[in-house]
């Protein structure tokens, strides 16, 4: 082997120590109790975060791991806590479709060691993955400006380096979008017809950008051009993938209106309480 050879491959080999030796300097370890990993809404939620931490970080992350740099510990939570009450279900005076209380509290402290511990403080399962995605955006950099595109930022050390308590509180309990599909809009084709390649998983990429973005409500205008036969076991795919990421789903349907399509729950002035029954049943 000649000897210009062999310094080449010397430097190839110190280029590559000095990179591995920088990639682990730093770890995280999220530490996740054995409910949220049962539950979807918060199951999802730390795959999708420790994957985006990962993307940033260029480093080992772990879900119950060995304490490492950074240790970021969720909280128990159970069905019974997420059905409590909330201040917005006490104050109302209609009736009220229940939302988990979803407002969240994260400490961050640094121990005698060096070591980052956060620590998420919430009472539900969408309080959980709002927290999560919480600390990606404010306070970590990260941007979901489009379900096809996120700004992931790139730091080799724990970029949060002092000591905070921060709370987040809810100004309503209902957030989300609303997609006038009576009108050509990016997913109005994927959301009528599940026979368009990929359009269950176009849904789920807006659905999970809402779930990024902390939003829980999720509606769209259903139209008549649908067909009837085939449209129920897509919207059924989409409703439960929508519940999995503990949001709520709605379609807006009109009962006799004739502009742009829209959904019409009797289409004569005949029998028009049996088309009404009828529709509402197949929506059902």
């Amino acid at each position: 082997m000649g000897a210009r050879k062999l310094i080449f491959i010397l430097g190839f080999l110190l280029l590559y120590v000095r990179f591995a030796v920088a990639e682990s300097t730093l770890g995280i370890n999220i530490i996740v109790p054995q409910v949220l990993l049962d539950t979807s809404i918060t199951a999802i939620t730390v795959v999708d975060f420790k994957n985006l931490l990962q993307d940033a970080c260029n480093c080992k992350v772990t879900v119950n791991g060995k304490t490492t740099k950074v240790n970021i510990f969720l909280p128990f939570v159970t069905d019974s806590m997420a059905a409590a009450p909330t201040r917005f279900s006490q104050a109302a005076t209609f009736p009220y479709k229940h939302v988990p209380a979803h407002q969240y509290e994260w400490q961050h402290a640094i121990d005698r060691k060096g070591r980052y511990q956060l620590m998420l403080n919430a009472s539900s399962f969408q309080g959980v993955s709002f927290g999560m995605y919480g600390l990606l955006q404010e306070k970590l950099d990260f941007k979901f400006l489009h379900p096809r595109q996120t700004i992931v930022p790139h730091f080799k050390e724990w970029p949060l380096k002092e000591a905070f308590v921060w709370k987040a509180e809810p100004l309503f309990d209902k957030k989300g979008f609303h997609l006038h599909t009576q009108h050509p809009l990016e997913l109005t084709e994927q959301l009528h017809n599940g026979n368009m390649p990929n359009a269950l998983n176009d849904v789920k990429a807006y659905i999970d950008w809402l779930a990024r973005n902390g939003q829980n409500y999720f509606e769209f205008c259903l139209l008549r051009s649908v067909n009837k036969k085939e449209w129920i076991p897509h919207a059924t795919a989409i409703t439960n993938y929508v519940h999995q990421r503990g949001l709520l789903a709605a379609v807006d349907v009109s009962l006799h209106m004739i502009q742009q399509k829209t959904f019409q729950l009797y289409g004569s002035s005949v029998n028009k309480k049996k088309q009404i029954a009828a529709n509402l049943e197949w929506l059902n």
